[in-house]
């Protein structure tokens, strides 16, 4: 009923599939014991779901559509502690931010976008520093280029994973320093930082991956003490 699967080239473990009747067993599941709510998002009209939406949902699982911001902005999602979306629309970027100021309550926030669409630039809107109370946060930043500095607000977090499709570098301001709980850093593939980005107060890091020394100072590690995995990456430029 789970398929685990392997990468070709690691050959580690890469994802887990589930049968689609252990999905919908899955679903009913959730939704009887009010654990979880999925939310199919269209690209026209979305009243029908924000009046569907009911508060007593903390997890919030939103696949497709271009609407995803203003959808997840309703009011009957403002007690949501974690908000998934798989296959969102990649003008997602692009939006108005007044969605992501109403999810106040946050604590998890993975938004992966649909690579398929080919939509340029964009940048992740700065109101996603509001979201203060964040533990987990992975940016599925698709074709956007800047990743906004108000990032640096998000002091809880534990894990952060930022990650870019297109070859057009990333530009990373150094928002870093304070985030002093972080286990788990995945930065972009490629990036740029117009300073050295400040790592050395990250003590309880684990988990590095996609450092490089242009951007970052090898001394920075002497105060990692709990470091176990680091990978780094060359430029593709």
């Amino acid at each position: 009923m789970v398929i685990a699967v392997k990468d070709d080239l690691s050959c580690k473990w890469k994802y887990c599939q589930m049968h689609d009747m252990m999905r919908e067993v899955c679903l009913y599941k959730a939704k009887e014991e009010n654990f979880l709510q999925f939310i199919e998002v269209p690209t026209s009209s979305i009243s029908t779901i924000n009046a569907h939406t009911p508060t007593r949902y903390r997890r919030l699982v939103v696949h497709g559509g271009g609407n995803a911001f203003d959808m997840l902005g309703s009011k009957n999602n403002q007690k949501a502690r974690s908000v998934l979306g798989f296959g969102l629309d990649s003008n997602l970027w692009k939006q108005s931010a007044q969605g992501l100021r109403n999810l106040q309550s946050l604590r998890v926030l993975d938004l992966s976008l649909d690579y398929k669409n080919d939509s340029k630039g964009g940048r992740i809107p700065s109101s996603i520093g509001k979201l203060i109370h964040l533990r987990y946060l992975s940016l599925d930043m698709g074709w956007a280029t800047h990743v906004p500095s108000s990032l640096r607000n998000l002091k809880l977090l534990i894990y952060l994973r930022i990650s870019s499709w297109g070859l057009e570098r990333v530009h990373l301001p150094s928002i870093f320093n304070e985030m002093v709980q972080l286990r788990v850093l995945i930065l972009p593939r490629s990036f740029e930082a117009k300073t050295k980005l400040e790592l050395g107060n990250l003590v309880n890091l684990e988990y590095l991956i996609g450092f490089r020394s242009e951007y970052g100072s090898i001394t920075d590690f002497l105060r990692m003490k709990k470091l176990r995995t680091l990978e780094t990456w060359r430029s593709l430029h």
